[in-house]
């Protein structure tokens, strides 16, 4: 199994793959959407992929550009993996404008949408990020106890879906 994405994987990885033997981490730090399926192809064809993209694609590219590169990215490694694609929406973040933040809201509403149609899992994961003290002073990395609520979450999701 194979967690792939950018930065915001880090520690979420850390603290998945001591959850789950066989898991291991890719982390792209300011990976783009466009850029994951390269990184995914240099791995193998693990069983199963989770990617957590998209919070650097939210300031240049317009929500129907960005959904787009969703599809194409979940059509590619549908077409050369052997087991499940999941996608995680692209988590909430302090730093964004009231515009940003509706954006990121709009592209998870459609990826989620799009998964629907069992071409890939959504995993959504969710939160208040002015509370409970998931973010570290940047407003947009996790910290230590974001990093495991959304590990926890992640688990959670593979468990209900028999991943793990």
């Amino acid at each position: 199994m194979l967690l792939v994405g950018d930065s915001l994987v880090r520690h979420v990885g850390r603290n998945l793959e001591q959850q789950c033997a066989g898991l291991s981490t890719v982390c792209k730090p300011g990976g783009r959407i466009e850029q994951m399926v390269p990184e995914i192809e240099k791995r193998g064809k693990e069983d199963t992929v989770i990617v957590q993209v998209g919070t650097n694609n939210l300031r240049m590219d317009e929500t129907d550009e960005m959904v787009q590169k969703y599809e194409e990215m979940i059509q590619r490694l549908k077409e050369e993996r052997l087991g499940e694609v999941v996608v995680m929406g692209i988590l909430p973040r302090q730093d964004l404008s009231e515009a940003l933040d509706s954006k990121r809201v709009e592209v998870n509403r459609r990826l989620k949408e799009m998964c629907g149609g069992s071409k890939a899992m959504y995993c959504d994961v969710e939160f208040n990020p002015w509370r409970g003290g998931y973010l570290g002073r940047d407003g947009l990395h996790l910290n230590a106890r974001g990093a495991d609520m959304v590990a926890r979450q992640v688990f959670m999701m593979m468990k209900t879906l028999n991943l793990v």
